[in-house]
């Protein structure tokens, strides 16, 4: 049986454990080892495989995700990997709370820092850009209340457009993103073909898709995400696609559509797409909150829940870091 200890100290010793542990298999893996020696960690492997069993299920030859395991395993990992970053720093100050020290009057602040902590503040700032009226999608109603903006015609279908590009049909004559790119890795088809550009008769293989065809697909997913408020740069992208997936072609963008890895998975933010407008309005409650899994979470914090665009914020921070 594994031994009780107050929930702090549990806390605390969790996160010792596991701060640097990168992806949920090697946290699963450091907790199998620390098992070992302490039956404590042996309860939190084998709860966070269970949740880890049911993010994913099989019917057939389809694979079905719950959103809600999800996005507790994209939390644990936010959590084990924030709060390696946390720092205590004394402050000067008069307050009441502060602690007499031989120094003076002092109170101590927890700050965290470091790259994790400043992709959620970029993601923040994304969500804030979307449910402030800061895109051309959203406007802000009389009470309040977000509201598709209906002075631009095309706005209620951006998402699932974008939705459609990314992972199914569109316009349902095209092939979606990810099938063009396996098509391309078969020789079936290349990515003039997929833009609707003449190509003539020439079937090509992904080696010969040119660097400005390639260019134009990543230009146009960097400006559907732009519109929504989710400012990446187009070099911090491509930065994204050589560091995390190994080149900035059309292999990259493959394995970045196909990944069911918590930390950058698409799944959550492709439910967003779909649901976010529903019969050409804004799917959201009265006091502003989408409803991710059975969470509601406030519009100006939409992006801090899906690991696509947690990843996305990262590697923005990390791009500005490598370039200045």
């Amino acid at each position: 049986m594994p031994e009780f200890i107050p929930v702090r100290d549990a806390y605390n010793k969790f996160i010792n454990t596991v701060h640097n542990v990168n992806t949920l298999d090697e946290l699963i893996d450091t907790l199998n080892k620390k098992a070992q020696i302490e039956p404590f960690y042996e309860t939190i492997a084998e709860n966070i495989k269970a949740v880890m069993d049911k993010r994913m299920s099989y019917d057939g030859d389809s694979v079905k995700y719950d959103i809600d395991a999800e996005n507790l395993l994209v939390q644990i990992m936010a959590q084990a990997r924030s709060n390696k970053y946390n720092m205590v720093t004394m402050i000067s100050s008069s307050a009441e709370e502060g602690v007499d020290t031989t120094f003076g009057k002092y109170k101590t602040r927890v700050m965290p820092t470091g790259v994790e902590y400043q992709a959620r503040n970029t993601a923040i700032s994304w969500s804030s850009n979307f449910a402030n009226g800061g895109t051309n999608l959203v406007k802000i109603t009389k009470v309040g209340k977000r509201a598709i903006n209906d002075k631009d015609v095309d706005a209620a279908s951006v998402f699932s457009n974008f939705a459609k590009f990314l992972t199914g049909t569109y316009d349902n004559k095209r092939l979606s993103l990810k099938d063009f790119i396996q098509n391309a890795i078969l020789g079936k088809l290349g990515l003039k073909q997929y833009l609707g550009l003449p190509v003539g008769d020439k079937i090509f293989k992904i080696q010969d898709i040119d660097d400005v065809s390639m260019q134009l697909c990543k230009e146009y997913i960097v400006q559907q995400l732009n519109s929504m408020g989710i400012n990446i740069e187009l070099n911090a992208f491509n930065y994204m696609l050589v560091e995390k997936y190994g080149s900035a072609g059309a292999e990259a963008l493959l394995k970045m559509l196909t990944s069911t890895n918590v930390e950058d998975s698409m799944t959550t933010f492709i439910q967003f797409l779909n649901n976010i407008v529903v019969n050409n309005q804004l799917n959201v409650t009265d006091d502003n909150k989408f409803y991710v899994g059975s969470l509601p979470v406030a519009l100006d914090l939409i992006y801090t829940k899906f690991a696509f665009t947690s990843n996305l914020a990262n590697w923005q921070y990390r791009y500005k870091q490598a370039t200045t």
